[in-house]
């Protein structure tokens, strides 16, 4: 990773008629690709805070977790939907980061 750190994020499909529809994922601001349920993507970041939030059918954003990274550090989130199809980012719980990195490729 050569003095950067690296956001996964892994996009639940619990629901599944929300889960096939994309999120829109935000760093800083950007749009930097979007995501759909049951997969994880990799974005690589600089060394520093950043915020990231998820934006779901175009209108609706998730909440921003504001996120500190050391060089060289990963951080693992989780991308969801309610069950009235409104969005949420969260850190990964200990139990889901195998699931992430297996699902990272």
């Amino acid at each position: 990773m050569n003095g950067g750190a690296a956001m996964f994020l892994f996009r639940t499909c619990k629901r599944w008629w929300f889960g096939i529809q994309p999120f829109s994922v935000e760093i800083d601001g950007v749009i930097v690709g979007r995501i759909v349920g049951g997969r994880t993507e990799r974005y690589e970041v600089a060394p520093g805070e950043h915020l990231a939030r998820v934006r779901f059918r175009m209108v609706v954003w998730s909440n921003a977790l504001v996120l500190s990274l050391s060089e060289g550090e990963e951080i693992f989130l989780v991308g969801e939907t309610n069950w009235a199809g409104y969005p949420s980012v969260r850190t990964a719980e200990a139990q889901e980061i195998t699931e992430i990195r297996r699902s990272a490729g």
